[in-house]
């Protein structure tokens, strides 16, 4: 947990290995999943700074071997729409779930994928987007996804454990285990093999971290891009990153948790919590969920990390949205019994 001042509160609660009866603490590594497309907006976040990217430039600009099923998104889908989830593909995941196709494949295949909706108009979760954005940052930055975000964003915030491959954070000493729960039980499962480089999912999902360093993280969001004295990304870029860019539709959802509005920006999904705007992301992956949230007017942010899987598992939006309501003195929610009733 952080505040402006740093660090509130990081501990592990729980075991990282219950077959051994090892604990969590805040160094024990996880896949975050997802949590991965923030760092990804960052990284263009950067270029955009640089002079070498603009948000509302085409793709094809900057990728000339890119081409749609639809022509007009062919020469018109921006990197806005491509992180903003608004490309019009829906979720299309059979095409890399499980698939050893190459990032370079991926981009070929695109041109046989049909849309859903138009341009902008629908919100559609897509992973593949993200994954093409790693493309795109190979070719403005002459270097992989993996060796950017190392060397420009890893390195520069001191976070030394985090990782892109499962395969090196089970060979870390101080790494969680991955379990679902299957009529009731609790079981170990697999992990899913992301391992860096030779992973195409790269920039939608392969990063691994831990308490300790995703609250560092989690600081240059709510501090205006700043790391220290030194500033990290220039604030009007951080900004946008934070900003609604898509409506999400989901009225059952808004309904049941009191939500005034849901939305995405880049990398991060915006709502209302009791009229004030939190900004999250989740990352699921097979015996993993984690939670990222902040509240940019009271800069106050939590980072929830659990090695259970998503489908029975509440535990990462209780503790924090619990944690938000009693920190800043909001009016109580019995949040188990709402997700009891989702889960």
């Amino acid at each position: 947990m952080v505040g402006a001042d740093g660090v509130l509160h990081c501990a592990g609660y729980g075991q990282r290995d219950p077959a051994r009866g090892l604990p969590v603490t805040p160094e024990t590594l996880f896949p975050i999943a997802s949590c991965t497309k923030s760092f990804t907006a960052m990284g263009l976040g950067l270029l955009v700074d640089e002079g070498k990217l603009d948000w509302d430039k085409p793709v094809r600009t900057y990728l000339p071997d890119w081409k749609m099923y639809d022509p007009v998104a062919t020469e018109t889908l921006t990197v806005r729409d491509m992180l903003s989830h608004r490309s019009g593909l829906p979720a299309h995941d059979w095409l890399w779930l499980g698939s050893n196709f190459s990032r370079h494949e991926l981009l070929a295949r695109l041109r046989y994928l049909e849309p859903s909706a138009p341009l902008r108009t629908r919100f559609q979760y897509q992973n593949i987007m993200y994954m093409v954005a790693s493309l795109l940052v190979e070719e403005i930055a002459g270097m992989s996804w993996e060796r950017f975000v190392q060397t420009r964003i890893f390195d520069v915030l001191g976070m030394k454990r985090s990782n892109f491959s499962t395969v090196v954070t089970q060979r870390d000493p101080n790494h969680a285990r991955p379990h679902v729960y299957r009529d009731g039980q609790l079981y170990e499962s697999r992990f899913y093999e992301q391992d860096g480089e030779n992973c195409a999912t790269g920039s939608a999902g392969t990063i691994c971290s831990c308490a300790s360093e995703l609250s560092g993280w989690l600081s240059l969001q709510m501090n205006a891009g700043r790391v220290g004295e030194q500033q990290f990304v220039r604030p009007e870029t951080l900004e946008t990153m934070h900003l609604p860019h898509i409506f999400i539709d989901d009225p059952a959802v808004r309904r049941r948790f009191g939500y005034e509005f849901m939305s995405y920006g880049l990398g991060w999904e915006l709502r209302s919590h009791k009229g004030q705007v939190l900004v999250s992301h989740g990352g699921s992956v097979n015996g993993f969920w984690c939670m990222l949230y902040f509240m940019p007017r009271h800069r106050l942010g939590v980072a929830a990390l659990s090695n259970c899987d998503e489908g029975r598992n509440a535990a990462p939006p209780i503790v924090a949205l619990t944690a938000f309501d009693r920190l800043l003195g909001l009016a109580p929610t019995d949040w188990d019994g709402l997700f009891t009733q989702t889960y």
